[in-house]
């Protein structure tokens, strides 16, 4: 009968609403999915805060909940985001990709305040808040202070929720306020993915959490076990979509690279044609001699110019090809792709010449 109890408890607690999230980004809260939509499923609050969003993973995984499930909760994400010591700072893209995730599927209940914590107090009426996600600056004195602010907010029964309860390392505090107030209220906590407190206020606990609240060591373990089994394979699923985007970059790169190698030998076979077109044209005028007219010396003078102009026009035109061809290496040697297609170049001229010097001693020996 025990063991039916327990299996009946666990089954409580993991119910149908462990969604796959659909948005993904980079996050520490990756793992703690499943649990949101469960809360959220079992609690049906009217109103959720959250306090520190960032890219908005866990705020979406909570949005989702609410929409998938029909819940009618109107949700508040509250940040400044422009991070924090512990977060990391960043720039505007950050703000702009999350509002146009939110605008785009959740505009219906959900809003972003761009505020800090303390200055979005104004917002909401005592009593009025069902359930908080407290996110924010880790170190101790933040995190307390940010419970205590918000603390009339929250409704009798409400129930806290704060991440990175099992961080203990660059001066992260969580651990040590949240075992503050595990000593008052009734409380259940998670150890994977950096640690998830759950803080119920008021008593007696709500009957559709506690089957979490209030298991046993035996089952508060196999309920820790699935959660962080289900957390895992959605770090997991996360980590190939890293790997799929970084495959479609590398990708495009090389399309890119492709592009630039076909445009660097089309100006080489244009200068080449080029080269070989000057060369015949100083062939030719090379291998014609002047012709001497046996006339007078005004003669003579008067047509020497009009044969001997085509040496000077042909070298002229080399001097023109060669400026040409050596503007062209120029701008090849600015880029990595047009040093290799140039070095490559040199090794075949090198190679040809060696086969010509090669032949030229073959014949000379005979």
């Amino acid at each position: 009968m025990a063991d039916h109890k327990n299996a009946s408890d666990i089954g409580t607690a993991l119910s149908p609403a462990s969604l796959v999230p659909d948005y993904f980004c980079p996050s520490g809260w990756i793992e703690h999915a499943p649990f949101a939509f469960w809360v959220c499923a079992a609690l049906r609050p009217r109103h959720f805060i959250e306090l520190g969003t960032h890219y908005g993973y866990s705020y979406f995984a909570f949005c989702q909940a609410i929409d998938r499930l029909g819940l009618g909760t109107t949700a508040y994400a509250v940040d400044t985001w422009q991070g924090d010591e512990h977060a990391g700072f960043y720039d505007e893209s950050v703000f702009q990709s999350v509002a146009a995730q939110n605008n785009e599927k959740y505009p219906a209940f959900s809003t972003l305040i761009r505020s800090t914590f303390e200055g979005a107090l104004g917002y909401f009426a005592d009593r009025s808040v069902d359930l908080l996600h407290i996110d924010g600056r880790h170190f101790y004195d933040d995190v307390k202070n940010d419970f205590m602010i918000w603390r009339p907010k929250l409704a009798e029964d409400a129930v806290v929720l704060f991440h990175d309860t099992n961080v203990r390392e660059r001066e992260f505090g969580v651990w040590k306020f949240f075992d503050e107030l595990a000593a008052q209220h009734p409380s259940f906590r998670f150890f994977h993915g950096h640690g998830l407190g759950i803080l119920v206020l008021g008593e007696p606990v709500p009957a559709t959490i506690a089957p979490l609240i209030e298991a046993s060591r035996e089952t508060a373990d196999q309920i820790r076990a699935v959660y962080a089994f289900l957390g895992g394979a959605l770090s997991t699923r996360a980590a190939l979509g890293g790997r799929d985007r970084e495959i479609a970059a590398l990708r495009a790169a090389l399309a890119k690279r492709d592009e630039e190698l076909a445009e660097a030998l089309g100006a080489i076979e244009a200068q080449n044609r080029l080269i070989t077109a000057g060369a015949e044209v100083a062939d030719a005028a090379v291998s014609r001699p002047p012709v001497v007219i046996q006339q007078s010396d005004a003669m003579q003078q008067s047509a020497a110019p009009e044969h001997c102009t085509a040496p000077g026009d042909a070298l002229r035109r080399a001097d023109e090809l060669l400026a040409t061809l050596q503007s062209a290496q120029c701008e090849l040697s600015k880029s990595w792709l047009g040093r290799q297609i140039l070095q490559a170049s040199r090794a075949r001229l090198q190679n040809q010449d060696g086969q010509q010097k090669s032949s030229n001693h073959r014949l000379s020996s005979l």
